[in-house]
């Protein structure tokens, strides 16, 4: 039976492949031919992971690149602010709902790589979350204050959303956090996604929501929004870090650290909507 699977991808430079993989990922060089243009093979391994990349001209390389998914690590946010500080250019952090975080990134011979570990297994700290959150709440906030008067309450930015909604939206679910953990600290049953719906229902549940909010004005939401999202940040401040890593420490959080739940309602959140916003302001 198969004892071992190696990928052995075609590049037409094997040596800034060479330098990608074993300086920012920390691989080893195993084995490598060379002529005298340059690397024609190469073999690479970090212990555990094996990959070879083949020297081939521009004519030869296929038209789709495959994606490499996944490459798992147990160091996913030191790894992510490493290639951030050499500018390698990557997507932004995401949570997904097979209980993991990851980021996606390409090697030098154009290969797509996404990098993921589990959330059950990951330690965060204050700073660290704090520090996701607000990288990605301060470009929304900032993008927010930026938008012209008529061009606040005009609708199809989500659907029939406008960008007041979007931020209403946010907030809105920033806000069920909160009432989550207070429930929760009282000893109740914390209610989710909210009383009346079920998960099931999310869909539901936010157009009843857009309708509850969308005759506010884009003032009132702009300032609820900020002081919603600091209460957030003051909760995360006051916690210990048992609390937000624990997995068994809040029954709502079905088993997972309650940092996802604050990643999912912040960073991720509104990383999510940011680019239909961005993609909106540049057709209108």
């Amino acid at each position: 039976m198969i004892s071992k699977f190696t990928f052995n991808l075609g590049t037409e430079d094997c040596d800034s492949v060479e330098d990608f993989y074993t300086s920012k990922l920390g691989f080893q060089v195993v084995q490598k031919f060379s002529d005298d243009v340059g690397t024609t093979w190469l073999l690479l391994s970090t212990g555990e992971v094996d990959i070879s990349f083949y020297r081939v001209n521009q004519q030869e390389l296929p038209t789709n690149l495959p994606i490499l998914n996944y490459i798992n690590t147990d160091q996913i946010l030191e790894l992510y602010k490493s290639l951030r500080k050499d500018e390698v250019k990557v997507k932004p952090l995401r949570l997904t709902f097979h209980k993991t975080i990851e980021f996606d990134t390409t090697d030098p011979a154009g290969y797509s790589l996404c990098f993921a570990q589990e959330t059950k297994k990951m330690h965060m700290n204050h700073h660290e979350l704090l520090s996701l959150i607000d990288e990605t709440y301060q470009e929304l906030i900032s993008l927010v204050h930026s938008i012209s008067s008529n061009k606040r309450e005009q609708g199809g930015v989500i659907g029939l959303w406008s960008i007041k909604d979007v931020v209403s939206h946010l907030g809105a679910w920033e806000k069920r956090l909160i009432s989550w953990i207070e429930e929760a600290k009282k000893g109740e049953v914390a209610i989710t996604p909210e009383p009346g719906y079920n998960w099931s229902q999310i869909n539901q549940m936010n157009a009843d929501t857009y309708q509850k909010l969308k005759d506010l004005s884009w003032e009132a939401v702009v300032d609820d929004f900020e002081k919603t999202h600091q209460k957030v940040e003051t909760l995360i401040k006051n916690m210990s870090l048992e609390e937000l890593n624990d997995p068994t420490y809040y029954k709502f959080t079905n088993g997972q650290p309650l940092w996802v739940d604050f990643g999912f309602n912040t960073f991720d959140h509104f990383r999510h909507h940011l680019q239909p916003i961005y993609d909106w302001l540049c057709s209108h």
